[in-house]
């Protein structure tokens, strides 16, 4: 009995301590699943907020852009800029990283004219996985001027009686021409204050929404030159009222420095070998096929001695003839069979050629005697030329570069329509700071203000 209580207690232990193992691994799981799912949160949550920075920053750019000469002029019209351009153009810096965090094609800011003065404004942006846009809208500025009085260019005097008020100043300088014949009373009035006179000269031009002096403002405002400068032509296209486009044919060839290459060999066939078509396949061992490429390759007999000593130099097979002289004696003429030949093709990585010779029936040669073979033979050679351009050197440019290729020869010719942009980029400029644009390029419009 005492044995078996004992067992109770004992059993009851082990079941307990498993007990307890069981909750504390339930609670080291519930916490790591916390630590983790927290840490995504969090990462979730930063990059969410500089995805809204980058695309915030994109449309405060696109405020900047969107000037009047760069907005559409007819309503529905659209003017899109990707954010490839953007960085080009120095309206923000680059957070893509070169284009690896966020497409620089697929983001963009867009303005689509929807009324007369109003347009809307889209801001697309497009990193991995994730591509949002927000909406917005431009509206167009309406500048009033009133109705100023006329300009004394000539800078002709009036005389005002400096008794008069301030109100009569100004009556005097902007009313209409007098009427030509003064009253009594008036004749009176100019002669008495004939003797107390001041030239007074009043300059009117519109600035905004009032006249104002023009002298004066001269002194308090700084003088602006309206000036433009064109980007350079590129490919990329672009859109816009300042944008320039022109498109024409460009014709470019292709230069390479060419090399040469010639092989030799024969067929042997026995005497009474006739009426019979044969094919050979000879490959062209000397071209590296990685560096050149065959442009023309010529088949013939060998026409001179000098072909068969060649022949007897640059082959290392047997000869069945002692000299040059004997082989080119017992060379078969021409005119008893008929030689062609494919064009050249790679197999096995080399350049090769099939030949097929047919040999006509009643031949008539000279043999030679081979006491090995123990019979008479003639000969059937040829001559391969082959014409290489070596495939590093090809350069493609136009024609009217040609000179600068003097050891080089044209090969294709490749005609295409190019479309080039580019656009035209307007600036106020102080007057102190002009001359420094003029020497950079800009060019001034006549505007001033």
């Amino acid at each position: 009995m005492y044995e078996e209580k004992n067992k109770r207690f004992f059993t009851s232990d082990i079941l307990l301590l498993i007990l307890k193992l069981v909750l504390l691994a339930i609670f080291i799981f519930i916490l790591c699943w916390l630590f983790i799912g927290n840490k995504g949160k969090k990462e979730d949550t930063l990059d969410d907020a500089i995805f809204k920075e980058n695309i915030n920053g994109m449309k405060d750019a696109a405020y900047h852009y969107f000037t009047t000469d760069k907005l559409p002029t007819e309503i529905g019209e659209t003017v899109r800029i990707n954010l490839e351009s953007m960085i080009k153009q120095k309206l923000l810096l680059d957070f893509t990283n070169n284009g690896k965090k966020c497409s620089l094609k697929d983001s963009y800011i867009e303005a689509t004219k929807s009324t007369e003065d109003n347009y809307a404004l889209k801001v697309n942006l497009k990193c991995g996985q994730t591509e949002n846009f927000i909406m917005s809208s431009i509206e167009k500025e309406k500048e009033a001027c009133v109705t100023c009085p006329t300009v004394n260019e000539n800078n002709n005097d009036k005389e005002i009686d400096q008794n008069n008020n301030n109100n009569n100043q100004v009556n005097n300088s902007t009313n209409s021409t007098p009427s030509s014949k003064p009253t009594q009373n008036q004749s009176q009035s100019q002669s008495q204050n004939e003797k107390v006179v001041t030239k007074v000269t009043y300059k009117y031009y519109c600035y905004g929404t009032s006249c104002k002096d023009k002298q004066n403002q001269s002194e308090n405002k700084d003088k602006y030159y309206e000036v433009y400068k064109y980007s350079d032509w590129q490919k990329e296209v672009l859109l816009g009222n300042n944008v320039e486009k022109k498109c024409e044919d460009k014709t470019e060839y292709t230069y390479c420095k060419t090399g040469s290459t010639s092989y030799y060999g024969d067929c042997i066939y026995p005497k009474g070998y006739m009426n019979k078509t044969v094919n050979n396949t000879f490959g062209l061992y000397k071209i590296d096929i990685n560096k050149f490429e065959p442009y023309e390759v010529k088949v013939n007999s060998f026409k001179s001695i000098n072909d068969y000593k060649e022949f007897y130099n640059s082959s290392s097979s047997t000869k069945l003839a002692e000299t040059p002289e004997e082989m080119m004696n017992a060379t078969l003429s021409e005119k008893y069979y008929t030689l062609k030949y494919s064009d050249l093709y790679i197999d096995n990585n080399m350049y090769r050629i099939d030949l097929t010779t047919t040999i006509k029936d009643n031949i008539q040669t000279n043999y030679v005697y081979s006491p090995i073979l123990k019979n008479y033979f003639y000969f059937i050679t040829f001559k391969i030329d082959v014409l290489l351009k070596e495939k590093n050197t090809c350069i493609t440019d136009t024609y009217a570069n040609k000179d600068k290729y003097t050891d080089y020869k044209i090969f294709d010719k490749k005609t295409t329509n190019e479309c080039l942009y580019r656009e035209k980029e307007y600036k106020w400029v102080k007057e102190s700071d002009l001359n420094e644009y003029l020497h950079n390029g800009w060019i001034k419009t006549g505007n001033t203000k």
